[in-house]
């Protein structure tokens, strides 16, 4: 397989606080990675850092391949979601049995449902999921892990 992203001895600190220390990785295309750790970890750092929305204070994020395409499903996100619901989007938010009415009148299960439909909707070459399966009951966690395993993408999972 395809080597897609590596991490070469990264460091993050923030307000001095090291967050993440020494951190080699190396991603290939096709992986399913799963990431656990306690709170405080750096999960999520990690995450953030290889989306672009940090910067490593040491070490080098490279991305193997032009016009790498990603999508980034965050925790507990607030965000505006566009009432543009795409085709593929909606087909799984039906089997989610989720309305497509307005985003803010939802449960916390069924907005992180959304987020995830427009995540895999992209059809990303590299889908990275933080907390995927908080607020999901069982069904729905089922539903999800099918979605993961028929992506074709490089999928990362905190």
């Amino acid at each position: 397989m395809k080597e897609l992203l590596k991490l070469n001895d990264v460091y993050v600190e923030i307000k001095e606080n090291m967050l993440l220390e020494k951190m080699n990785v190396t991603v290939k295309q096709g992986d399913v990675i799963g990431l656990i750790g306690k709170n405080g970890a750096g999960k999520s750092t990690l995450l953030q850092l290889i989306n672009g929305k940090i910067e490593p204070s040491k070490g080098t994020v490279e991305w193997m391949q032009m016009n790498m395409t990603t999508a980034y499903v965050e925790q507990e996100k607030e965000s505006f979601v566009s009432k543009d619901i795409i085709s593929q989007e909606a087909e799984l938010l039906a089997k989610w049995g989720v309305p497509t009415n307005d985003f803010h009148t939802l449960s916390g299960g069924e907005k992180l449902k959304v987020r995830l439909a427009k995540g895999f909707a992209e059809n990303p070459n590299v889908l990275i999921l933080d907390e995927p399966t908080n607020h999901l009951d069982e069904m729905s966690t089922e539903f999800l892990i099918k979605q993961i395993k028929n992506m074709k993408g490089t999928v990362i999972i905190v």
